[in-house]
């Protein structure tokens, strides 16, 4: 890998698969699970079944190989069935050793707009890949209380795994937070030169015990859409639904939107939250840290 690289990165390729190693079902593949001291198939056994010898796959899981070719990690890709995620995100740690760094920072005007445009009735905001909320509408600052939050604050992983009231606002926290850390893991390969997005990661696996061990799971997962149950302090439990899309401008930031069905008490309780709030229609924030700082 190139110089650099971030080391959460370095050292990905290795783990990730030795983790997935130990998460295969040795019966699922024709072996007997019973005398083993560890879960998953044994080295050998994996390596036989991607068609490496076992001294090069053992190179690999010890990151004294590098560079795989293509062809190495789409075997490997396919023993372990991944899904589009995660094959991209394998095929992302086999290619960090690009030199492109990222451009330039700054919140593109377009992003206000947007936010603009979208109905009072439907919560917004604007993420960075490190997850700090730097735009918003007025109903999706008072739906997720952002408005009045410092900018340390107005940090969604930070605040779901270090906040008690935010993890709170969740009935199904553990759901939320595992798919959380799978966006985080995904993303580090989508960008491997925001730094921000690292420091984040390094923050949390230091303070938070709960953090490092989904961590250390690596699920990988991208940012689609899904169905979230928020239990909001004054209007109670709010049903809604998301989507997850990259902004043309700048396809660092994602633009997350929220609906409920019309008919729902959850509608409702949007719309006493649009009616009641006091902030501009769309507010511009600049991120907690400064992705580009060394």
């Amino acid at each position: 890998m190139g110089v650099g690289v971030e080391p959460i990165l370095a050292r990905a390729f290795p783990e990730f698969l030795r983790a997935r190693r130990a998460s295969l079902d040795p019966e699922s593949f024709g072996y007997s699970a019973d005398g083993r001291r560890v879960p998953g198939l044994r080295r050998h056994e994996f390596a036989e079944l991607v068609g490496l010898s076992v001294e090069y796959y053992t190179k690999l899981e010890q990151g004294r190989a590098s560079n795989p070719s293509p062809a190495v990690v789409g075997a490997i890709a396919d023993a372990l069935d991944l899904g589009r995620s995660e094959r991209d995100y394998l095929i992302g740690l086999d290619q960090l050793d690009d030199p492109t760094d990222e451009p330039p920072w700054k919140v593109p005007n377009e992003v206000g707009q947007l936010v603009a445009s979208l109905s009072e009735m439907v919560p917004a905001f604007v993420l960075t890949p490190a997850t700090d909320v730097i735009a918003w509408n007025a109903v999706g600052g008072e739906a997720f209380c952002i408005a009045g939050r410092s900018p340390t604050q107005r940090n969604v992983a930070r605040q779901l795994f270090m906040d008690a009231p935010t993890r709170a606002m969740y009935g199904d926290w553990e759901r939320v937070v595992r798919e959380q850390v799978a966006w985080l893991r995904y993303d580090t390969v989508r960008h491997p030169r925001y730094r921000a997005l690292f420091a984040l990661i390094e923050e949390l696996l230091d303070q938070s015990p709960e953090f490092r061990k989904l961590w250390d799971r690596y699920e990988i997962r991208s940012r689609s859409h899904g169905r979230r149950l928020l239990d909001h302090p004054d209007v109670g439990v709010l049903d809604m639904y998301y989507t997850a899309l990259p902004l043309p401008a700048d396809p660092r930031l994602t633009i997350v939107t929220w609906s409920a069905a019309k008919s729902t008490e959850t509608a409702d309780k949007l719309h006493k939250l649009a009616e009641r709030s006091n902030s501009e229609p769309v507010t511009i924030a600049a991120p907690a840290t400064d992705p580009d700082a060394s």
